[in-house]
């Protein structure tokens, strides 16, 4: 009998209420509302610092280029009056002049480099009349951008010009060398018109320059205007994320909230648990429907005095059932406790498991023990079935145990017997008369009996224990046949039955251990002559069937019923109608089932009253 009653107190555990939900820390909260809007301000900053820089260096470079052409201009005027005049002071003016583009050449040209030499390129600069403030812009907007789309047509017009610079420098020293020369005022015409040309193309290099300049400083104003709708956009995108993100994160809270609502009803109705609640003081409970159906209620909720549930459990659980309640009350800890319920019109009692908790005052100020009650009949029913069946295995053992002691303890008295019995028999010195030979033959006789039933009942203790080792291998079932044949000769000689071996003469190899399958075969040929009739006769036949060799033992003998057929494997199990005239334990065939299924085969019988019994055995076809 199992305990009426079980009680395991334990620390109850916090509950997931939101009061004890950790919440974020609030800096943890402000940096995460305004940590955008910093960002985004900080890189509309950035961008505007940059983005003034940029406008300042392209206008030096506007102001560059306006020196730059102002220069162009006055080489080109003066190398004319040196045409003119033939006065070397117009052409060292032109040389002046050219001071201008050469050092923004210079300029640029250190700026190209891997390596920067800034004292030279400032130099430079300031020789192309660069404002010194502009210089360092100047030099970060050429070195940062002037490989990008952005400036490098600028670029590639500056280049242009550079060189058709040194081609006027080339053609006014050409001009100077005609002067000096002499030459004809036709040659002088044609310097002239090449200078002409060369002032052309210089004019149309700076347009490019300036227009490409222009349209850099448009774009970077553009960008600027861009960037600062896209943060404000941005701004507003954020913050609006933000919203949505904290709507969504309570939504999925709420979602959540829904789901473990749904899944907490699964699991009670999968579990098929009530639920309860109980007062602070213990007088008032309230039940769930399927609770009160377990109580043996009407199925719908019911709120009723704790004291008319406690008379429906048993009597002999009232007392510790009001014990444990009281003591989780006190304790403010998880309880569980199991009573018998009695049931009206029922013999046997209910068992339901109750489990309860009262949660601290911060969790629930109402104080009630919240719990679920759940039937384990079936449970406890188990455990019984569970310990009785252990008892009985207890006692099976103990009986095995018994019978191989007896067992081994009978067959040395015997061996004795049987001994001095075939003494007596045999002696020619001083031999038996009739009447003592025939008595001493009924010895044999007996003790053979008592023989095998010892040996089938130490069999049974070593088959049940699992002593009794198999080792299957290749064996030829004819040669078996053969030898069972031999051993059951006796037999057939006195029952008066006779062989039909119809086994083919092709040989058939099965994996079978061969000592234990010649003891399956002499079990079943010998019963095949115990039940038989005088004249009848045992057909043995044998085929292979997919992966197994089938051999078959059929006899002519007195059959048996189905019931008889149903039960004649089990041990100590014999045929009703013979086991009066016919010696045996019922023993035998429990122990040839055994062993065929321990060789991996299988053992079956069919059997008609007053026409014969078949056993079919199978086994394992042995591999090529």
């Amino acid at each position: 009998m199992v305990h009426a009653w079980v009680c395991h107190p334990t620390r109850s555990q916090a509950l997931m209420t939101p009061a004890s939900v950790r919440r974020p820390p609030s800096r943890r909260l402000y940096l995460y509302v305004l940590a955008p809007s910093v960002v985004v301000v900080g890189l509309v900053g950035c961008m505007a610092i940059v983005s003034v820089m940029l406008l300042g260096a392209v206008r030096a470079y506007v102001g560059g280029e306006s020196l730059w052409s102002k220069a162009r201009n006055e080489a080109v005027q003066h190398l004319r009056d040196y045409a003119a005049s033939h006065d070397n002071t117009d052409y060292v003016l032109f040389e002046a002049a050219l001071k201008v583009p050469l050092g923004d050449r210079r300029a640029r040209e250190g700026m190209s480099q891997h390596t920067l030499d800034t004292p030279a390129i400032r130099a430079a600069f300031l020789d192309g009349g660069n404002h010194p403030d502009d210089i360092g812009g100047m030099i970060t907007l050429f070195r940062q951008f002037g490989d990008r789309d952005l400036f490098k047509d600028s670029l590639t017009a500056w280049e242009e010009g550079d060189q058709l610079i040194a081609h006027l420098q080339a053609q006014g020293q050409a001009l100077r060398l005609a002067i000096q020369g002499d030459a004809s005022p036709a040659q002088i015409k044609a310097i002239l018109q090449g200078i002409h040309q060369l002032n052309e193309a210089l004019f149309q290099a700076e347009i490019r320059f300036s227009t490409n300049l222009a349209r850099a400083s448009r774009l970077t104003e553009n960008l600027l205007v861009g960037a600062t709708l896209l943060a404000m956009g941005a701004l507003s995108l954020a913050g609006y994320l933000i919203m949505r993100q904290g709507l969504r994160r309570q939504h999925r809270y709420q979602q959540d909230l829904a789901r473990a609502n749904r899944r907490l009803e699964l699991a009670v109705v999968g579990a098929k648990l009530g639920l309860f609640e109980l007062d602070a003081d213990g007088t008032v409970v309230t039940l769930d429907a399927h609770a009160a159906s377990l109580y043996g209620l009407p199925e719908s909720p019911v709120t009723l005095p704790g004291r008319a549930l406690l008379e429906r459990v048993h009597p002999e659980d009232r007392r510790q059932a009001d014990q444990t309640v009281q003591a989780a009350l006190a304790g403010h800890h998880l309880f569980r406790l199991t009573v018998r319920v009695v049931l009206p019109g029922q013999t046997q009692p209910r068992y339901l498991e109750t489990i309860g908790d009262l949660p601290d005052k911060g969790q629930d100020p109402s104080q009630r023990i919240v719990g679920v009650v759940r039937d384990v009949t079936q449970e406890q029913l188990r455990q019984q079935l569970f310990v009785e069946r252990d008892a009985a295995e207890k006692v099976a053992h103990s009986q095995r145990h018994f019978l191989s002691r007896l067992s081994h303890e009978l067959r040395t008295p015997l061996n004795a017997i049987l001994g001095f019995a075939q003494l007596l028999s045999m002696d020619r010195q001083q031999p038996l008369h009739a009447t003592q030979q025939r008595q001493v033959e009924w010895i044999l006789d007996a003790g053979q009996q008592l023989l095998k039933l010892v040996e089938d009942v130490l069999d049974l203790s070593k088959v049940e224990a699992g002593e009794i080792s198999i080792h299957p291998n290749r064996t030829e079932l004819s040669g078996i046949v053969n030898a069972s044949l031999v051993l059951v000769e006796a037999a057939l000689q006195r029952y008066e039955v006779t062989i039909v071996n119809r086994i083919p003469a092709q040989r058939f190899h099965v994996m079978a251990d061969s000592c234990r399958l010649q003891q399956v075969l002499v079990n079943l040929l010998s019963n095949g002559c115990k039940y038989n009739r005088p004249g009848g006769h045992i057909i043995l036949d044998a085929q292979e069937e997919a992966d197994q060799v089938c051999l078959v033992i059929a006899d002519n003998g007195v059959g048996m019923t189905p019931e008889d057929a149903a039960i004649l494997f089990h041990p100590f199990q014999r045929v009703q109608a013979m086991s009066a005239k016919v010696e045996g334990t019922g023993l035998g065939l429990y122990i040839v089932k055994q062993l065929v299924e321990r060789m991996g085969g299988q053992v079956t019988v069919s059997s008609e009253l007053n026409v014969g019994s078949r056993f079919v055995v199978r086994l394992p076809k042995a591999p090529q």
